[in-house]
């Protein structure tokens, strides 16, 4: 390759080249380019194969170049070295022609210089065990530099201390940079790794670089950078600064005690993060222990992108622990694994998001799409025992045209604020999939919601999620979908165990122009309320809606309201509703309306539109009603005036202690066929015959005497 650079000489250091030249001629040696095992020990004399400091190494080898693999013993107990260097192009250096640096531990100290040591254009260059010390005060300050296309290097194992730097301006242990004392763009290297090393201020309390790694990179190459498994700790504002890296590995890094509290902290600050030869990867790594009075991100990334066949992964990392207290005005917002502005084909799974806290924080998020990010996958993470002591918590969120994004397994737990949400699907969310997630035990001082599509979260797929004993003092919804949400299914999801401890508990809420909204196999169970307790509410100025084989448990004592399910069709022209194959359990009290207040089914307007069939609907509490235009606990009335047909007034006969299961036999195999393929457990429905409710069931007779007519049984049963 072809290397362009300038190369400066000091007095000092042609006086050094010029006293080892006559050295090597009157021992009656021959030059030729290096190759085996060098030394560098300044109390021994200068020799063919020794150099008393760094700076007569990096001359030499400049000078001379290799002619095969070379390996340098910084001899141990010969240090430390005061002195800066820079190393520059290497003549005859390749992939076998390598330069290897053993350190021994010694140590290099930069005693005032801005950088310790500089690779400048220098290829295929390993330092290995090194104690790397920059004691400058001065801006720029930095204990690496390398740029100018340098490639193929490798700084590993080394103690990197910055011991003097205490402002605020440019400064890195590691700079990728066009200049030793800037922070400009240009060809600065590909293939190059920083691996197992420590970076700190070495105890000196209020030292450090302002970012711990700066890599300021151009679009127009590739990097190819790998930063695995370093300790990182006592910087200022961000653990690892990436802009414009095609082709980045920063794995399992530890990054944690900041150099003291400041206005804002990241763990990783990524901007135009592309794949190059190698795939972009931000895994394993662990974010700890960071404060922040105004903004904290863990891992941040700003127009960073995957493709459909290799995506910018975020795997397996480990966030627990920081700490945010706002100071100022400002309605900031902290975001744990965040993306701003059009990330796309992303994998961000099985990160784990724990133990966080922020006070008197506007937004609080743990992994945070914020602004046209599309087509990522988000799957099972763990976001568990957040405290966000000011308004909202994210647990995940998809805020502002996030399209064609899938959470699939995630767990939201034990997270604390005014407003929690489980996965926040807002706004031109669309073409997407919410499936398997589990969100339980979560409180939250005013709403919770476990799942929220809110405005045109259009083409969505809610799948057999389980949403359970979440709490709020004033409301919690379990799937929340307003507002041109059409052509979304909610199937096989499970709402159980929650509390609206002062209002109320919805299980599903979807309202306002959500056409063609099939609610189908959920199972809504043992929830509380203090207020209104509800199952089911649906329609609202929206056509088709399917409400079929759901299984509605509700048995709390309300103030006021409990129904099962509320079919709401505000327009005279809808598209027919169906409500079919459904199982309704109403028990219970309401303290203020009696009769009226416990409703199996309500339907306000639209009962023209509806057609109810093979329902089961069943109520020990004479405070059981039916509500479409008038009242009636008859039900004989309900099925004269309501289209109601070829239904149940029966006990489902639940299996009990928390299974809802039936085995009445009465209906068994009695549903209508054709409108569901599967249980909430996934097993086929009876093609012939389906069971109405959530669950499919097996009843075993046991009978003495039984006379069958027709030789049409199905569902199992044989003659």
């Amino acid at each position: 390759m072809t290397k362009n650079y300038v190369r400066k000489k000091r007095l000092s250091t042609f006086i050094q080249n010029s006293f080892f030249a006559c050295a090597l001629l009157f021992a009656g040696q021959t030059f030729a380019q290096y190759s085996g095992n060098l030394t560098v020990d300044q109390n021994s004399a200068a020799s063919a194969t020794n150099f008393q400091s760094f700076n007569s190494l990096a001359d030499s080898l400049e000078t001379y170049g290799v002619s095969g693999a070379v390996t340098i013993d910084i001899v141990s107990g010969s240090g430390p070295y005061d002195e800066s260097v820079m190393f520059n192009v290497i003549l005859g250096a390749s992939s076998t022609n390598s330069i290897t640096i053993n350190g021994n531990g010694e140590t290099i100290d930069s005693r005032g210089a801005t950088y310790t040591i500089g690779l400048n254009g220098t290829d295929y260059m390993t330092i290995d065990d090194l104690v790397i010390v920059n004691d400058t005060t001065a801006a720029y300050a930095r204990n690496i530099w390398i740029g100018n296309d340098a490639d193929m290097n490798t700084i590993s194992n080394c103690n990197i201390h910055m011991t003097g730097y205490t402002g605020t301006s440019t400064s890195e242990y590691v700079a990728f940079s066009s200049g030793a004392s800037s922070t400009g763009s240009g060809n600065l290297g590909s293939g190059n790794t920083i691996t197992g090393n420590s970076f700190s201020n070495d105890g000196n309390t209020g030292a450090g670089p302002v970012f711990a790694i700066g890599y300021y990179g151009s679009s127009s190459y590739t990097d190819d950078v790998v930063i695995t498994n370093n300790d990182i700790t006592n910087y200022y504002n961000v653990a690892g600064y990436l802009n414009y890296v095609n082709g980045i590995q920063f794995n399992g890094n530890d990054m944690h005690s900041q150099r003291g509290d400041i206005n804002r902290i990241w763990g990783t600050y990524s901007r135009y993060i592309k794949n190059g030869s190698i795939q972009s990867q931000f895994n394993g790594n662990t974010i700890t222990g960071l404060t922040g009075d105004n903004e904290m991100f863990g891992i941040y990334f700003y127009y960073s992108n995957g493709s459909s066949t290799s995506r910018l992964e975020v795997k397996n990392n480990i966030i627990d622990g920081n700490v945010g207290d706002r100071t100022g005005t400002a309605y900031n917002y902290y975001g744990y694994i965040y993306m701003e502005y059009y990330n796309d084909y992303m994998d961000i799974s099985y990160n784990e998001i724990t133990n966080n806290e922020s006070n008197g924080i506007y937004y609080q998020g743990g992994i945070v799409f914020y602004y046209y990010n599309d087509n990522n996958l988000v799957s099972y993470n763990l976001v568990d025992n957040n405290e966000a002591n000011g308004y909202f918590f994210y647990s995940i969120n998809n805020y502002f045209y996030g399209r064609g994004n899938d959470f699939i397994g995630n767990e939201v737990s034990n997270n604390v604020a005014n407003y929690v949400y489980g996965i926040n699907n807002y706004y031109y969310g669309e073409n997407g999939s919410i499936t398997d997630n589990y969100i339980h035990d979560n409180n939250a001082t005013f709403y919770m919601y476990g799942i929220y599509n809110y405005y045109y979260g259009r083409n969505q797929s809610i799948l057999r999620n389980r949403i359970t004993d979440n709490t709020a003092s004033y409301y919690v919804y379990g799937i929340y979908s307003y507002y041109y949400g059409s052509n979304t299914t909610i199937d096989r999801n499970e709402f159980t165990g929650n509390d609206g401890t002062t209002y109320g508990t919805f299980a599903i809420y979807a309202i306002y122009y959500n056409d063609n909204l099939t609610i189908t196999n959920n199972m809504i169970a043992n929830n509380d309320a203090s207020y209104y307790n509800y199952g089911i509410y649906a329609g609202y100025y929206s056509d088709n809606v399917i409400i079929v084989n759901n299984t509605i448990s509700l048995d709390a004592d309300v103030l006021y309201y409990q129904y099962g399910i509320y079919p709401y069709a505000y327009q005279s022209d809808a598209t027919t509703y169906q409500v079919k194959n459904n199982i309704v359990n109403l028990e219970g009290t309401s303290t203020y309306y009696s009769t009226n207040g416990l409703r199996l089914v309500y339907v306000p307007y639209g009962i023209g539109e509806m057609e109810f069939e093979a329902n089961v609907w069943y109520s020990t509490s004479s405070a059981a009603v039916w509500y479409y235009g008038g009242t009636t606990n008859v039900f004989n009335t309900w099925l004269g005036q309501s289209n109601e047909t070829n239904s149940w007034w029966t006990d489902p006969l639940f299996v009990g202690g928390g299974d809802f299961t039936p085995s009445n036999p009465e209906f068994a195999n009695q549903g209508v066929a054709g409108l569901t393929t599967q249980d909430l457990d996934g097993a086929s429905r009876t093609a012939c015959g389906p069971d109405p409710g959530a669950l499919e069931f097996f009843v075993d007779h046991d009978v003495a005497n039984l006379v069958f007519t027709g030789t049409n049984e199905c569902g199992g049963y044989m003659e």
